[in-house]
C-alpha cells in the first residue's frame, strides 16, 4: 500500500514540475522588433511598445535592444544568413537597400493600399523628403522612424563674458569664424568651437557651400570646389585661426560640457542628454550657421518589415506603423528629443519646442 502512495505522489510531482516547463500560449500573433535605441529615446519606445501592447489584444511585440547600430547591423546580418531574422527592425537607408536587393524585405505599398485605416490624405501629411528616402525603384520599403539634424549648442555664459548678446548665435559661416576668434582663450585652453571629421557634417558644408556629393550621373563629385571650400573653411578654423579644438569621437561634447569649448555641433536629439548633466552654465541652442545655402541633411533610421510567410505578421507590423505613424504617438518621440517631425501634423503640434535659443 506504501508502495501505491509514494508512486502515486511520485506521479503527482512529476506532472506538476512537468508543467512548469511548458510555455503559455497567449493567442497573440507575437511581432519581434529588433532596434538600438537606449537611454531617453530608448525609455520613449518601451512605453510606446506597453501603450501598443495593452491596446491590441490579438498583437504583442517583443522589442530586442540592441547595444549599438554597429551590433545591430551586425546581428541583423548574422540571422539572415541562417533565416532567424526579426519581423522588424531599425535600418538606415543603406541597409535597407541590400536587403531589399537580397529580396528578404516586404514591400509596404500593398500593406498600405489594403488597410482602409490608412487614407491619401494620411500619406500626403509626410514631409516629401521622407516619402523619397523610403522609396527604391518604385516601391515604398519602410517607415521613417527617428531623424535629427544637426545643431549648435552653445555656451551662453561665456558669450556674456565675451561681450556677446547670449540670445543670438552667429547665422553665417564668417560670422561664426569671428565668433571662434572672440571666444578663444589660449592662455586659458578655451577654444571657441571643436571639429570631430564626421562625414553628416562635411556634406551639410558641401551643400551650404552650394556643391552636393553626387552628380547628375550619381558619381562622386567630393573634390569639386564647393567641396574645397568646406575643407578650407574646417582647415581655417583648425589649423590657420587655431580657434577650433581639433577632436574625436565624444570628446568634443566632453570639452563642451566641461567648459573649455563655447560652441559645440552635435545632433539635434543631443538636447535630452545635455538636459540631464549637471552644467553649471546656460546652454542655448541654435541651427547651424549658413553659406550660400541654408540646406541641412537629416539622418537617421527608418522601420523595415522582414518577410516571414505569415501574413497576420505582417498585418501586425503595419498595425505598429500605424500606432507610430497615422496615429500620433511618434510626436512624443519627436517632441521631447527633438528629432525632426515627419509629418505636417506633428510639426504644428504645439507641444514641439523648436530651437528656442
Amino acid at each position: 500500500m506504501k508502495i501505491y502512495k509514494i508512486s502515486a505522489i511520485l506521479i503527482l510531482i512529476a506532472i506538476l514540475f512537468g508543467g512548469c516547463g511548458q510555455t503559455v500560449q497567449s493567442g497573440k500573433v507575437q511581432v519581434r522588433f529588433w532596434h538600438g535605441l537606449g537611454g531617453p529615446l530608448g525609455d520613449v519606445l518601451n512605453d510606446m511598445i506597453m501603450d501598443f501592447n495593452h491596446t491590441h489584444k490579438d498583437i504583442e511585440i517583443i522589442a530586442n535592444p540592441i547595444s549599438s547600430y554597429n551590433a545591430l547591423s551586425q546581428k541583423l546580418s548574422a540571422a539572415l544568413q541562417v533565416g532567424k531574422q526579426p519581423d522588424l527592425a531599425q535600418v538606415f537607408e543603406s541597409w535597407a537597400a541590400k536587403y531589399q536587393e537580397d529580396n528578404v524585405l516586404v514591400s509596404i505599398d500593398s500593406l498600405i493600399a489594403n488597410d482602409p485605416d490608412i487614407t491619401e490624405e494620411d500619406l500626403n501629411d509626410f514631409y516629401p523628403v521622407f516619402m523619397n528616402s523610403i522609396t527604391y525603384k518604385g516601391k515604398k520599403w519602410s517607415f521613417p522612424f527617428n531623424k535629427s539634424v544637426r545643431a549648435y549648442f552653445y555656451n551662453k555664459d561665456a558669450f556674456y563674458r565675451a561681450g556677446l548678446d547670449p540670445y543670438y548665435f552667429p547665422a553665417t559661416w564668417q560670422e561664426f569664424r569671428e565668433y571662434c576668434k572672440i571666444l578663444t582663450s589660449p592662455k586659458d585652453d578655451i577654444y571657441g568651437a571643436n571639429f570631430t571629421v564626421n562625414e553628416w557634417q562635411f556634406v551639410n558644408l558641401i551643400h551650404q557651400a552650394g556643391g552636393t556629393i553626387m552628380d547628375e550621373n550619381n558619381r562622386p563629385v567630393l573634390n569639386s570646389q564647393y567641396g574645397l571650400e568646406a575643407l578650407n573653411y574646417i582647415l581655417g578654423l583648425v589649423n590657420v585661426d587655431k580657434t577650433a579644438k581639433s577632436t574625436k569621437e565624444l570628446d568634443g561634447q566632453n570639452a563642451f560640457l566641461a567648459g573649455k569649448v563655447a560652441m559645440y555641433e552635435g545632433s539635434s536629439v543631443s538636447i535630452t542628454f545635455m538636459r540631464q548633466q549637471p552644467i553649471n552654465f546656460a546652454v542655448g541652442y541654435a541651427p547651424l550657421p549658413t553659406y550660400r545655402t541654408k540646406k541641412s541633411a537629416i539622418s537617421g533610421t527608418n522601420i523595415v518589415i522582414f518577410k516571414s510567410g505569415n501574413p497576420k505578421k505582417r498585418k501586425g507590423c503595419l498595425g505598429i506603423h500605424k500606432m507610430v505613424h497615422f496615429h500620433g504617438k511618434n510626436c512624443r518621440m519627436e517632441c521631447s528629443h527633438l528629432l525632426y517631425a515627419f509629418t505636417q501634423k506633428c510639426y504644428a503640434n504645439s507641444d514641439n519646442p523648436g530651437f528656442l535659443g
